[in-house]
């Protein structure tokens, strides 16, 4: 009876306590045990007025997911294990005015929704925080609270949803985009810092969940697509490379077929992200401090229209296997566009990433940026502060990118399509925060390739559909972007459509330059490498062997919208689109001065293995991994690899033979077993095996790893992978849900459903 009457009394302080501000130092605990057991409705100290939610479950999501919104899609059970108090309306103007917050509670960035709950909690001893999106739609699908039917921020961040029962989902624990719901079907999603209709994004709200009981899942529960993930963070390794006094030459396929490629949509039927689709181009593409290649495309059934996306995929330091290409970020409503991907020269550990939008609706023109200093592991992604245009504009970005000559080196410059045949560049002084439009527009063509020369000028060599005396054109900027001169000659031949060219300043001072040098439709010269040891005055040029023909055109071989790299180790690194398949070539300078004119084969055998490992800052081991040092430089995977999560959980364990993977596993931070991979290199075929999070089997599918196609120079065998022969997807109770086959890529006859055809 004692202790009866200590926990009523207890109780009873603390009710009164929640509505008089007497109380405003109460512990959370004491807070959320007395309103669990009470099970009543409050007002707080700021006249909000909260509505206990009790435990519950319900289906999240929507059935019948085909075509553009496949974030929404699928239908899966969640359960809500823990009480929870939700506004029974937004955060009003008067409360959130108290914060002393800047900006408008009806139309807020999720940064300041977030740093308001944090400074309630830190008001009143509670934890506040916005809804997780699975609370948010429970509260909704139960019709728990009436008026959830505007633009509100989520708290988790956004990717497509899992197939599989969540129980206090709550999202990964990075991403570029935070969720924003207003009704049962639609979900939407922009950076943290995006609020106001300068952008001409519709307002956003807020409203606020007490936390009655901590969740018992950490926000991370829900695993990342693996280009996020078993990321290594040592940059030593990536120094090492082949001799550059020896010609080196090879090339692979980067992206998967499916999804490339595959118009009929085959690619979830065989377990592939259903975010990625077959029209993948404009690509971003740049060699991570560690070494990894890594490339964001634009993916949909077209080009425009709300369903384009951000795609990526990575290609380990050492790996001949690209990792599967998985979803990046959907800005959902706009259509994203023409991603530029820039590692910095002066923040040498800083990679940046530029991303066009466009809202489809009334065509305005927005950009975001975002910054990594983790190899690709983690972004700070938002809109810039202002973008102040001066003139006509696309949302496409093009693949340069480079700081100015201020003395600070603050200011930051990169090129984006203008209104016509011409490009501009953007110019911050502030390392990014701000923009403006320089004002001049290059007379040299679309898609503007431009570097800084060593006297202070800008060169923009080229575009697409521009020419001048049957060249490519040429032009010069002495006011970093404000004017340009009139077009010249070049020695490169003119670009036609779905082309465009790269310009690039390699390590050792000289400037490199990769082209089609080819009409569209036409049969030319190839594919042409140049670099310049005279600023571009003279060029030495070679032509690329081993190509592959556009998409849309089986005569020639091409590059498409090619995009060049040199990574750490100054091997020059390129990358093709709408080709059959996108093409990733690997070559460094004293291949391009030799007399070698075709393929060559790289080493993989002999040499040395080397043992690495490293740490987390905490002192816990985050990977261990050995790697083949040829007798000619070269680094190759070798051996066992496993990465651990900060908590010391498996991450992914990968075992390599002289750079080709033999097996690998990816488990999430909770420890379920994602997929694992079986490669036999012996036959060049892969079965890639994903799970339920039951541990039952979710998709079984084939794929070849390393196939023969035609090229300029005959049949060549290119590592890759090709889905090929079975796969089956099963329910989560083990049973057989169906079986296809694939052949080339596709289901039915090989080729058949590849856009374009073979040849």
């Amino acid at each position: 009876m004692r202790n009866q009457n200590r926990l009523l009394l207890r109780a009873t302080v603390v009710v009164l306590g929640l509505f008089f501000a007497g109380c405003l130092a109460a512990t959370v605990e004491t807070n959320a045990a007395t309103a669990t057991a009470l099970s009543i409705d409050f007002t707080n100290s700021l006249g909000l007025t909260f509505k206990r939610i009790a435990p519950g479950g319900f289906t999240m999501g929507m059935d019948g997911g085909k075509g553009t919104e496949t974030d929404q899609y699928p239908a899966h059970p969640v359960d809500i294990t823990k009480p929870f108090y939700i506004q029974t309306e937004k955060v009003s103007q008067a409360a959130y005015d108290q914060s002393r917050l800047p900006g408008s509670a009806a139309d807020v960035s999720w940064l300041n929704a977030d740093a308001f709950a944090k400074w309630l909690s830190k008001r009143e001893g509670r934890t506040y925080r916005l809804p997780t999106e699975a609370e948010w739609n429970y509260v909704l699908d139960k019709e728990l609270v009436p008026g959830l039917n505007t633009r509100e921020w989520m708290n988790d961040w956004h990717f497509p949803y899992f197939d599989d029962h969540r129980i206090d989902p709550a999202g990964p624990a990075t991403g570029f985009l935070k969720v924003i719901r207003a009704d049962p079907t639609n979900r939407y999603s922009l950076p943290v810092n995006a609020s106001n209709a300068k952008y001409g994004f519709a307002p956003i709200g807020f409203r606020l969940v007490l936390v009655t009981e901590p969740i018992t899942h950490p926000t991370w529960v829900d695993p990342l697509p693996f280009p996020f993930a078993a990321v290594k963070q040592s940059t030593a390794p990536a120094l090492q490379g082949p001799d550059p006094n020896t010609p080196y030459f090879t090339v692979r396929a980067a992206l998967t077929i499916p999804p490339d490629e595959n118009e009929a949509h085959d690619g979830p039927k065989a377990g592939v992200d259903a975010s990625c689709y077959e029209h993948n181009h404009s690509p971003g593409f740049t060699i991570m401090p560690n070494g990894d290649v890594v490339a964001v495309w634009f993916s949909g059934l077209g080009e425009y229209g709300p369903q384009v996306r951000f795609i990526w995929s990575r290609l380990r330091f050492g790996s001949e296997q690209w990792d599967m290409p998985t979803i990046l970020y959907k800005a959902k409503g706009y259509n994203d566009e023409s991603p530029l991907l820039w590692k910095d020269t002066r923040d040498k550990n800083t990679v940046w990433l530029i991303g066009g939008s466009r809202d489809p609706l009334n065509g305005k023109v927005v950009f975001k940026v975002g910054r990594s200093t983790d190899n690709g592991a983690t972004w700070d992604f938002k809109i810039p502060e202002s973008m102040a245009i001066q003139g006509k504009s696309s949302a496409q970005p093009v693949n340069s990118m480079f700081r100015g000559p201020s003395p600070t080196g603050n200011d930051l410059y990169f090129a984006m399509d203008g209104g016509g045949a011409d490009g501009l560049l953007w110019k911050s002084i502030d390392n990014g925060l701000n923009w403006v439009d320089t004002g001049g527009r290059t007379t040299a063509g679309r898609h503007p390739t431009i570097v800084p020369l060593k006297d202070g000028r800008l060169l923009n060599i080229g575009g697409k559909q521009v020419n001048i005396d049957g060249k490519q054109p040429k032009c010069y900027s002495s006011d970093w972007g404000a004017s340009w001169s009139a077009k010249e000659p070049t020695p490169f031949s003119p670009l036609g459509g779905n082309q465009r060219p790269d310009l690039l300043r390699l390590a050792s001072g000289r400037l490199f330059y990769v082209s089609d040098s080819q009409q569209k439709g036409k049969d030319g010269p190839g594919v042409t490498v140049a670099f310049s040891s005279d600023e571009g005055q003279t060029w030495t040029s070679k032509q690329l062997p081993v190509t592959r023909p556009h998409t849309s055109d089986k005569k020639a071989g091409t590059a498409g919208y090619v995009t060049a790299a040199q990574g750490p180790n100054g091997v020059i690194h390129i990358l093709t689109t709408l080709t059959k398949p996108s093409l990733h070539y690997e070559l460094n300078e004293a291949w391009i001065l030799s007399s070698a004119a075709g393929d060559l084969q790289p080493e993989t055998i002999g040499g040395k293995v080397q043992q690495y490992s490293e740490k987390y800052p905490s002192g816990k081991l985050r990977v261990t991994w050995s790697a083949r040092i040829t007798p000619g430089g070269r680094y190759l995977l070798d051996g066992n690899e496993t990465t651990d999560y900060p908590d010391s959980k498996k991450e992914s364990e990968s075992t390599y033979a002289n750079g080709r993977p033999v097996t690998q596993t990816y488990w999430s931070r909770s420890g379920v077993k994602l997929w694992t991979w079986t490669y036999d290199n012996k036959n060049n075929t892969a079965v890639w095996t994903q799970f339920w999070a039951n541990g039952k089997k979710k998709v079984v599918s084939t794929w070849v790893t390393n196939l023969k196609l035609k090229t300029n120079q005959g049949e060549r065998a290119f590592f890759s992978k090709f889905a090929q022969g079975p796969a089956t997807l099963y329910n989560m109770d083990g049973s057989v849900k169906e079986t296809n086959t694939f052949n080339m890529g596709c289901l039915g006859e090989a080729g058949s459903g590849l856009r374009g055809g073979w040849y």
